[in-house]
């Protein structure tokens, strides 16, 4: 829950001692009656990106809690804000509390004046004293360099998109192959069951039960993503999950994304053929419409595979990723700087 207590508190530290720029400005939590004029906000920052409908669903239905969001104003004027979203990252199975880096916003007649640095900060300490033990995101080129420079985050580099024109899948017809696929209306306990069987499998991963997965790909106000489950047919157990998403761009070409993955690790043998009927149900999917099909494989052997098998490209994109560790734990968190440790899918990123 929001402290005011603890911001006040943070305040009167040396460190975040206001220096002559902003002095004369004040620093707050957000609250329900700053809605309007945070919204006026991203509307002159992100014109298109923001609704009434979004925020809630982003912010007030968020199954890991509510936004840690800071305001800078100038008097009445909300001149800058800063928000991160609580998560939860399983470690090897143990549960770990971070925060995602989501909205930096500075108003353009204020910049220049240290403004998104100051609450950044502030927002990380007052997460660090809330028991968070991380911050990550997914910086773009135009705030790599603060985030980086300024903030003390690990650059881990630029995102790898793998893709692959649809004309170049060719596939067996998928019911010659010994797995079947289900769409999913809703996700229920069957799916945290198979959750809690594979987060052992991985060093670092957000969690994703039942909760997360309806929240992100159900109840989302706008976008309609494909939700599948795959099946074996001799066990009728499930083996995969994977959510597909059709984006259209500026110029009206249809992309089909692949943005979140899991394929049961204990099926080594098993995982190329489980890979090869998603893409092949992907396919017949998108055909009629995408010209293409995306997606970030954090897995070294599925994307080894992908390159070397199956004809896809891969190239970096304009989305980077970091972190910055907090209580200086980079011997207990040392999994984070090796970046083949995290399955980092695109959903993971919230603008997809």
């Amino acid at each position: 829950m929001y402290s005011k207590t603890i911001l006040n508190e943070i305040l009167k530290t040396k460190e975040f001692k206001k220096d002559e720029r902003i002095k004369q400005f004040s620093v707050e939590i957000y609250k329900k009656s700053d809605f309007k004029e945070l919204m006026n906000l991203y509307e002159k920052v992100f014109p298109h990106y923001k609704s009434i409908e979004l925020w809630s669903w982003k912010n007030e239905q968020n199954p890991f809690g509510k936004y840690d969001t800071f305001l800078m104003k100038d008097k009445e004027l909300i001149i800058g804000a800063y928000s991160v979203a609580p998560r939860e990252f399983s470690i090897y199975g143990k549960q770990c509390s971070c925060v995602q880096s989501l909205d930096t916003m500075t108003d353009q007649n204020y910049c220049g004046r240290g403004i998104s640095t100051f609450l950044a900060n502030l927002t990380y300490e007052y997460a660090r004293l809330n028991g968070k033990r991380f911050v990550y995101g997914f910086p773009n080129n135009s705030s790599i360099y603060m985030f980086e420079k300024k903030l003390d985050w690990i650059n881990c580099g630029q995102i790898t998109l793998f893709i692959k024109g649809l004309t170049q899948i060719t596939t067996p017809s998928i019911n010659d192959i010994s797995f079947y696929i289900r769409e999913v209306k809703f996700f229920t306990q069957e799916i945290d069951e198979f959750w809690d069987m594979q987060k052992k499998f991985h060093p670092l991963i957000i969690e994703k039960n039942m909760n997360y997965l309806n929240w992100r790909y159900i109840n989302h106000p706008f976008v309609k993503y494909g939700k599948f489950l795959v099946f074996d047919k001799k066990t009728d157990e499930i083996i995969a999950y994977f959510i597909l998403k059709k984006y259209k761009d500026k110029i009206g070409n249809i992309t089909g994304h692949i943005v979140d993955l899991m394929i049961n690790q204990t099926e080594k043998s098993k995982k190329l053929a489980i890979f090869k009927i998603i893409e092949s149900y992907a396919c017949s999917l998108f055909k009629k419409k995408c010209c293409k099909i995306t997606l970030w494989m954090p897995d070294t052997e599925l994307a080894t595979y992908l390159i070397n098998k199956l004809g896809y490209k891969k190239i970096k994109i304009e989305t980077y990723f970091g972190f910055r560790t907090f209580n200086n734990e980079s011997k207990q968190l040392s999994l984070l700087f090796e970046f083949d440790n995290w399955k980092i899918m695109m959903s993971d990123n919230d603008v997809f």
